[in-house]
């Protein structure tokens, strides 16, 4: 074509045209121009993104809610398929777990202790048999089957020359009763003890393994029994060195052990108490018999022993009276009570 310029006419062709537009650098491509090129591929990729997304949503919805439908009916529910979540915390668990044991267990208030008065009493022999008469009637009625059963091991029959069996208190020995769940017996089986008693052919001995067997067999079945025997030496009956439990097997040991006791010997205490102080559990409760007489020193010495445990110690003397100023002493230290028990008649 054919262009007149200024300053003249001249002539210039398409070829020119083009060669001066290949002559000139290509501009960069603007920020539009790129977001037009990369729309396309993103729309396609974001499309298919959200639809395979939803397609999971849409499953896992579908499969919340039969599945919730599903265990309502088998619930036998209202079938809403609504599931309900109780949180608890550790606080809250702990304080349902105590609730629960406090519902179970209830607590046992203790039983009060009743406080057993000392005291010093003397009981006839025929007072206590509810008898008059002649020394053979009064001990023949209070020794009931013990004549008859003597050496079988029956020891248990018959009213007893005290009050018998365990009466209002916890043990009875002799009719002098006793606290507690523990009782040790410290018995004198000194060679005096195998004397006649009145004009009958009965020993001492033999009463007294009368009333011991009433005393052991009448204890309620939580107690337990120890005893002691004392002369020269001192044993354990049977030579068990241990707490007898007063139930069945303990009782029927003590109806064949008991009549085994002989008497012979000095009297000596002092090491019958060592043995019953150092038995564990300590002892409610200790009956202390005796017919004879020893060092008023004992006295003392014993009250040493008993000083840390306060044990009470109920003190019987038998047909004789020699050691009642010892005995009424030992009683009195301990808490204890002093009783006498005298002869037939006397």
């Amino acid at each position: 074509m054919t262009r007149m310029r200024a300053s003249g006419w001249s002539q210039a062709t398409d070829t020119d045209a083009e060669d001066a537009s290949r002559g000139q650098p290509a501009l960069p491509p603007t920020l539009g121009d790129r977001l037009i090129r990369w729309a396309k591929p993103a729309s396609l990729t974001a499309a298919g993104t959200s639809l395979v997304v939803h397609l999971v949503l849409w499953a896992l919805a579908a499969l919340i809610v039969i599945g919730g439908g599903q265990a309502g009916g088998a619930g036998g529910g209202s079938g809403d398929g609504i599931v309900g979540v109780a949180v608890v915390t550790e606080a809250e668990l702990g304080q349902m777990q105590n609730a629960g044991l406090d519902a179970e267990a209830p607590a046992v208030a203790e039983a009060p202790t009743v406080a057993l008065p000392g005291g010093e009493t003397d009981i006839q022999i025929n007072d206590a048999i509810g008898g008059g008469g002649s020394d053979a009637g009064a001990l023949g009625g209070g020794l009931g089957s013990l004549t008859s059963g003597m050496g079988a091991g029956d020891i248990s029959g018959g009213p007893g020359l005290g009050a018998g069996g365990a009466g209002g208190g916890a043990a009875s020995f002799f009719g002098v009763e006793a606290r507690g769940t523990r009782f040790a017996y410290i018995i004198d089986v000194s060679g005096s003890m195998d004397l006649g008693v009145g004009a009958m052919s009965l020993k001492r001995i033999d009463i007294l393994k009368s009333e011991l067997g009433k005393s052991l067999a009448a204890l309620l079945e939580n107690a337990h029994f120890f005893v002691a025997l004392f002369s020269g030496d001192s044993k354990p009956l049977g030579g068990r060195m241990e707490w007898v439990a007063s139930n069945e097997s303990g009782k029927t040991w003590a109806r064949r052990t008991v009549p085994l006791i002989t008497a012979e010997g000095e009297t000596k205490p002092l090491p019958a108490f060592s043995i019953v102080f150092g038995l564990r559990p300590r002892p409610d409760a200790i009956y202390f018999m005796t017919d004879g007489e020893f060092d008023k020193d004992y006295a003392n010495q014993i009250a040493r022993i008993n000083a840390d445990y306060k044990i009470p110690i109920h003190c019987i003397t038998f047909v004789s009276a020699e050691g009642q100023e010892v005995m009424r002493k030992i009683a009195a230290d301990s808490g204890g009570t002093y009783t006498h028990i005298p002869g037939p008649g006397g």
